[in-house]
């Protein structure tokens, strides 16, 4: 570390008439009298200097020696002894007991951060919420190292993982892929950490010990939340923000102009937990299989076996005991669907996607619902302002309107009819997300571009929405949606495709 400029040990030298060099063959000299030789007169007059200029500090020894060589006290020369900073053993002790109190305040004082910053960020970006974020992600990651109690871990798992999550949105809004893949795929493993932590927990039936929970079985009592209930809850946010990290590592390659390699992250996490997202989000149908479902004519119907309209979408709870999550719940099963269909809509494939939204739609539309209402859940209306059910929301927040809205923007470069009606909807309903509103002005000015103006227009309808994609954009230091407007000049599907998933991490 960089100590301060010490005037009084260079005035010290110069009372003395001295270079650097006479004031190192002194001190070499000193040493030697006093049986404290060490450095050269070379080496001396180096780091005089560094001494000098506080680049260094010189250890005890010579402090002695620079003292009786200018007849000076040691704080005359701004040589005090500067407090030891605590050595490896006792850094790792006090961390250690820092983690072990953790306790419930102070998970609920880093929820409210958490929101805070969200909502931080939705005003303003990275560019006014990305220091408060990464602040909170250094906390939380360096407790979840140091913590052992099992509720710790999964409450603080649970709460990096969806900081960290953020920051990766933020991390691609801001043109950083490499530190936003880094971002989602540390989200992923404190998401995995969380998991591992409940299932103990579950085995012996009590959610968290004295470190969660008020002492006493009357406060305990007073908490109002039984273990598995809150077991439940940790598993199921977990396995809902796991699935948005991978949604966030697919946005990056498609962002890169790789589809393809976003479909394969896709299909590694889809058949690791046994998903067969179409299956999964329809019951009653026999599915396509995943690679059907990015396969087929790139402006073609879906692929042979596509099933029928989906009437029914199941709940999943995600099994008890697991130790890893898995994206079997409506939310992140969301997460999943938008991702994909970004990616299907990066290639081109417009009926492929169309079919994985229109899925996600019915199964978060019916989510909450009695399963024998759920037959009554209408085909998907796709403009945003189509009325949600209040519960019909995951809990991460994702809504029936935010995959109308993602599913516009994905389709925006790709000509389809409905895009620009239900983007401009959306406009109209009020987004929340600066985010999400430049990227949604974004996707407007790629949907209107090929289309004439009405006569008497002053300025044509693409350019408005593209003034204030950039506006917004520069508000919120967004280059991302600067380059979506750059590639959607020449009708790319790649950058509406990554509008659909690179701001969902804040509804509106």
């Amino acid at each position: 570390m960089t100590a301060p400029d010490r005037p009084g040990l260079r005035a010290a030298r110069r009372a003395r008439g001295w270079s650097l060099a006479d004031a190192a063959r002194e001190l070499e000299r000193l040493g030697r009298r006093t049986g404290s030789a060490g450095a050269t007169a070379a080496s001396l007059k180096s780091l005089l200097s560094r001494w000098e200029n506080g680049h260094a500090t010189p250890d005890a020894g010579n402090r002695g020696l620079l003292a009786r060589l200018y007849e000076r006290t040691p704080a005359e020369l701004g040589l005090t002894a500067e407090t030891p900073q605590p050595g490896g053993a006792a850094r790792l002790r006090g961390r250690l007991a820092a983690a072990s109190a953790v306790g419930e305040a102070l998970l609920r004082a880093w929820g409210e951060q958490l929101e805070i910053a969200r909502r931080l960020d939705d005003e303003t970006g990275a560019a006014g919420a990305a220091g408060v974020v990464r602040a909170l992600v250094e906390e939380l990651d360096r407790t979840l190292l140091h913590a052992s109690a099992p509720g710790v871990r999964a409450r603080v798992g649970v709460l990096l993982a969806r900081s960290v999550t953020l920051a990766g949105w933020q991390e691609l809004d801001l043109g950083d892929v490499e530190s936003a893949w880094r971002r989602f795929a540390r989200a992923r493993e404190a998401a995995s950490i969380a998991t591992a932590a409940v299932a103990p927990i579950e085995a012996g039936g009590e959610m968290v010990d004295a470190a969660i929970r008020p002492r006493g079985a009357h406060a305990a009592r007073a908490v109002g939340r039984s273990a598995s209930a809150a077991a439940v809850e940790v598993r199921t946010t977990a396995d809902e923000v796991c699935a948005e990290a991978v949604a966030g590592q697919a946005a990056v390659l498609v962002g890169l102009g790789e589809p393809d390699a976003a479909l394969a992250v896709l299909d590694a996490v889809e058949r690791t937990d046994a998903i067969d997202l179409i299956g999964a989000l329809d019951t009653g149908a026999a599915g396509p299989t995943l690679d059907a479902v990015g396969a087929g004519d790139r402006d073609g119907p879906a692929t042979a076996g596509s099933p029928p309209a989906p009437e029914t979408a199941p709940d999943v709870p995600p099994p008890a005991g697991r130790t890893a999550p898995a994206c079997v719940t409506e939310g992140g099963r969301a997460w999943l669907a938008a991702a994909r269909g970004a990616a299907l809509a990066a290639g081109g494939r417009n009926a492929p996607a169309r079919q994985v939204y229109d899925a996600a739609l019915r199964a978060l539309a019916a989510h909450g619902l009695p399963p024998e209402n759920r037959a009554a859940v209408d085909p998907p209306e796709h403009r945003a302002d189509a009325p949600d059910r209040p519960d019909a929301r995951s809990r991460t927040g994702v809504r029936p309107a935010d995959l109308r809205r993602w599913r516009a923007q994905a389709l925006a470069a790709l000509g389809e009819p409905d895009v620009v009606s239900t983007l401009e909807a959306a406009l109209a309903a009020g987004i929340d997300s600066a985010r999400e509103r430049a990227t949604t002005h974004a996707a407007l000015a790629v949907a209107l571009a090929g289309r004439t103006a009405a006569p008497g227009t002053a300025t044509h309808p693409a350019e408005t929405h593209a003034r204030a994609a950039r506006d917004l954009a520069e508000r919120i230091g967004s280059v991302r949606v600067v380059a979506l407007l750059t590639h959607g000049a020449d009708r790319s599907p790649e950058p509406a495709a990554t509008a659909a998933t690179a701001g969902g991490h804040r509804h509106g």
